[in-house]
């Protein structure tokens, strides 16, 4: 009888190897005079500084962040 630990390494393998897409954000604006909400929301998504670009998934909450954000930062899908 396996156990669910050995269960999930095997699943969390599976999703590993798999090709997912991913968005490159780059941070275009400055945050300074916004809430603070929105700085949480960048830094979040690992953009500190202008110009500065980070890869992430392509899946709901990322769209989401980036929906909320928008004026802020350029994206583009990498497949």
């Amino acid at each position: 009888m396996t156990s669910k630990v050995e269960i999930s390494k095997s699943r969390s393998a599976k999703r590993s190897n798999s090709a997912k897409a991913h968005i490159r954000v780059t941070k275009i604006k400055s945050t300074i005079g916004f809430s603070h909400s929105v700085t949480k929301t960048l830094e979040g998504m690992g953009l500190r500084r202008m110009g500065s670009s980070n890869l992430l998934p392509d899946n709901n909450c990322t769209r989401g962040m980036i929906n909320k954000v928008k004026h802020f930062v350029s994206y583009e899908l990498n497949a």
